[in-house]
């Protein structure tokens, strides 16, 4: 078909060829022509009947000749292209007729070659040949700038690789052409909020409502939602409110959960319950609301009345693992040590063939130090042959919280030498948790150059950082502590949970070098923690800081917030020691 598409193009030479060959060996009258051609047959030479010559411009042939020209030529650009992206660029879907008409409109062209690409993309992710997918991808965003799907793929991509930045940028290209597009907004209004973009985010949002033109009702939502969380998350809770109301999200199972926090973070305790209350019917998935009253209820020392709705909880939703985390965790806090232990065999048996449920009593192992019901979660794993790389990050996290350091350090050098491939991905947590291992049997300088190296790879998250500088200044690690927190919010200075445990540490070890800018940077960001900034306060006033740069300043900030009570988080910023328990979690 392509051949003889190339043959029609290229015919039209031919047959000029063909005619002016025969003109222009014609003789007339059997005798010599009085003219002879000049300029290839587009001009000749006449001799006149006084035997002069005269020179005459063919303009007929001229006209044919440039139509000749310009068909060959377009032949030969769209052979080119042909070859060019069937060969060169592995386009297999490439026809001669799409070559032809590619110099009418490139830019159809590449957005054809883009959703090609795009389509080739999520072949090699079946195939998981990621490699390939991603420069795919690649390729059909900048071929294709409206493929959506494509840019949040490729945004997840890096989200992957740890460059939440770099997945920001390309979906904020994107966002024009995905207004209506709700997983696409969804997952923008997330990488804002999580990269501490709040200004972007009210910015963006309140421009696009403002608009009025977005005709996806859940996209509206969204946005609404999205700037009712930021607001709330800076104390205007006024305003969180006017956004609930004016879009309508009051009577959602959102909106009565944001209505909810924002009085309990205002100190009004049952005015937060109130709302709950008052509300209940709108909602019909019921289980969020319940998991709100148990951390209402844990955070009073109601156990007996966190216990109630977690079992109210659990009859929503039988099925939820979290549910009966949550309730193994109450039983623990309320010291019901016989019902706890019935409850962790009956979940361990009903769950010892299932890699996720395997997961959560793992991570509930880790937490409390439970090495003997680790080591039975870590023993079923490899007989079921689940992935064993978080039952070994788990287990070496667990060690260290019942403070088994020997233990712990010679379980990851065993690791080492059987070198599983699993290695290389959480290379920065298992280097975090050997140097917390090394530092507690007095090791301190391997932990050092483990730490060191860790910082120096530079792919390490924020939140792992943190969790082990709070462990290392439990060993009495103070100030290897503080280095890191430095220097994590040297890499990450919008990472507000780093910024509020450097602000602690510097309070601590008396470091005022920096302090005047940490602090009043952190009073800039997000609701901190009320217990933060009152320590804060009381230990700024004191003589120890009288010469601390804007101290009058700093304790006027403070002040202020907690004179407008908007600081009352629940629970505060997090107290987790996990290393583990890193922005993304051990779910293989």
């Amino acid at each position: 078909m392509d051949f003889l598409l190339l043959v029609k193009a290229l015919l039209p030479l031919f047959i000029y060829n063909i005619v002016f060959m025969a003109e222009k060996n014609k003789i007339v009258g059997g005798s010599k022509p009085n003219y002879s051609y000049a300029l290839a047959g587009l001009a000749k030479r006449v001799q006149n009947p006084n035997g002069t010559w005269s020179f005459k411009i063919l303009w007929g042939r001229v006209f044919i000749a440039f139509i000749l020209f310009m068909a060959l030529l377009w032949g030969a650009i769209s052979s080119a292209i042909y070859c060019i992206f069937k060969y060169g660029r592995d386009y297999d879907e490439m026809t001669f007729y799409q070559a032809l008409i590619a110099p009418l409109d490139m830019q159809a062209h590449r957005e054809r070659i883009g959703e090609y690409n795009a389509r080739k993309a999520k072949e090699y992710i079946k195939e998981r040949k990621y490699r390939e997918a991603y420069m795919s991808l690649a390729n059909a965003v900048g071929r294709s700038p409206k493929n959506i799907e494509a840019r949040q793929m490729l945004a997840e991509f890096n989200l992957s690789f740890g460059r939440p930045d770099i997945a920001l940028e390309i979906m904020e290209v994107g966002l024009i052409y995905a207004t209506e597009n709700t997983k696409y907004i969804r997952l923008y209004m997330r990488l804002l909020i999580d990269q501490n973009e709040d200004k972007r985010l009210v910015l963006v949002a309140e421009r696009l409502l403002s608009k009025g033109n977005i005709k996806n009702p859940e996209v509206v939502a969204y946005l609404a939602m999205s700037l009712s969380s930021i607001y709330a998350l800076h104390g205007n809770y006024d305003k969180s409110k006017e956004y609930l109301v004016k879009y309508k999200l009051d009577k959602t199972l959102p909106g009565i959960l944001r209505l909810s926090k924002n009085e309990w973070e205002q100190g009004n305790r049952d005015a937060a319950i109130k709302v709950i209350a008052d509300n209940f019917d709108y909602a019909h998935n019921k289980e969020p609301l319940y998991s709100l009253l148990v951390n209402y209820y844990t955070v009073m020392k109601d156990l007996d009345k966190a216990r109630q709705y977690s079992m109210l909880r659990s009859i929503e939703n039988p099925f939820s693992l979290e549910q009966r985390m949550e309730y193994l965790n109450l039983l623990k806090k309320s010291g019901d040590v016989e019902n706890l232990k019935a409850d962790l065999d009956k979940l361990f048996n009903q769950y010892k063939n299932n890699n996720k449920g395997m997961l959560y009593l793992a991570n509930y192992a880790a937490d409390n130090g439970d090495v003997e019901l680790m080591r039975k979660i870590y023993d079923t794993a490899i007989t079921n042959n689940f992935s064993i790389a978080p039952y070994c990050l788990l287990s070496l996290e667990t060690m260290l919280t019942n403070g088994e350091y020997k233990a712990a350090s010679d379980f990851a050098e065993e690791i080492l030498k059987d070198k599983p491939m699993w290695i290389k991905r959480y290379e920065d947590v298992l280097s975090c948790l050997r140097a917390i291992a090394y530092y507690g049997i007095g090791n301190n300088n391997m932990a050092d150059i483990l730490l060191r190296d860790v910082v120096k790879r530079g792919t390490c998250s924020p939140k792992v950082l943190v969790a082990t500088a709070r462990r290392l200044d439990n060993l009495g690690g103070t100030l290897m502590a503080h280095r890191l927190l430095e220097n994590t919010v040297d890499r990450y200075p919008r990472h507000q949970l780093a910024l509020a445990r450097l602000v602690q540490m510097e309070i601590k070890i008396g470091n005022s070098t920096n302090l005047e800018k940490h602090v009043l940077k952190l009073l800039q960001m997000r609701r901190p923690s009320r217990e933060l900034i009152e320590d804060a306060r009381r230990k700024l006033a004191s003589d120890r800081f009288i010469f601390t740069r804007d101290r009058g300043r700093i304790l006027a900030e403070i002040d202020g917030l907690i004179k407008n009570n908007t600081s009352f988080d629940l629970g505060g910023e997090s107290e987790s020691d996990r290393i583990t328990d890193s922005d993304e979690p051990l779910d293989f």
